[in-house]
């Protein structure tokens, strides 16, 4: 005689209160998570936009000194340094209108760029501005999410009016919003960068010293004379 007693209960599947803790427990799982991933997310573009904008000021400065002429860094829009997409048309902010090369310009989601300045007339460079045949070798697009705040020393120059940063071959900076050609026209640069999607972060601050000098530090900068932005990111 045989007993099949033990074959039913081993393929006994899950009773409907099982299936129902599972699943609650999944779903606590679940929302736990998902502000982790957001936060994680929003860190790492933070963290990438301070590094791309540290890098295009090395480049920028660095192309400078090569040419032996200035070289300038310009927010694609006059909003500001990274403008949500809704702001981002085909208006992009240029040196100026009759520059032939603009076309290279065509991406209508840029966050930046670099323009070096065309052709030169005998020994003496033409200036970005009135220049046709300007280059734009460093152009970049960010997440909308990446919001950039600029402050500078001294604080004649508005933070939310500054132009660009024009580097001179010494290394120096300074505001191409003016016409003055002295060879710092500030005596630093912060950019804080923060995200959109997450509050209370720390974000991140790039700052450029009057002698062309960048650094990147994870939170707001500390220093005194170079303070901008709460501990936080609102």
């Amino acid at each position: 005689m045989f007993s099949f007693s033990s074959d039913r209960r081993s393929s006994r599947g899950f009773t409907l209160v099982e299936l129902i803790v599972t699943l609650s427990i999944i779903a606590i799982l679940s929302s736990l998570a998902v502000p982790s991933i957001t936060q994680a997310l929003a860190q790492r573009r933070m963290k990438s936009a301070a590094f791309e904008l540290q890098s295009s000021i090395l480049q920028a400065r660095a192309l400078s000194a090569s040419y032996n002429r200035r070289v300038e860094l310009w927010p694609a829009y006059t909003g500001g340094w990274n403008v949500a997409n809704s702001s981002r048309t085909s208006a992009i902010n240029l040196p100026n209108s009759s520059d032939v090369s603009k076309a290279s310009l065509g991406n209508a989601k840029l966050s930046w760029y670099v323009v070096t300045p065309g052709a030169a007339t005998g020994t003496s460079a033409v200036a970005i501005t009135d220049s046709t045949t300007n280059k734009y070798p460093i152009q970049v697009s960010l997440p909308e999410k990446t919001v950039i705040t600029v402050g500078s020393t001294p604080s004649s120059a508005s933070p939310t009016a500054l132009s660009g940063i024009r580097f001179f071959p010494t290394g120096y900076i300074g505001n191409i919003a003016t016409t003055s050609t002295a060879q710092s026209n500030f005596t630093q640069v912060s950019f804080r960068i923060c995200d959109t999607a997450v509050m209370g972060e720390r974000g991140y601050t790039v700052i450029v010293s009057q002698f062309g000098g960048v650094r990147t530090i994870a939170g707001p900068s500390t220093d005194v004379s170079d303070a901008i932005g709460s501990a936080s990111c609102s």
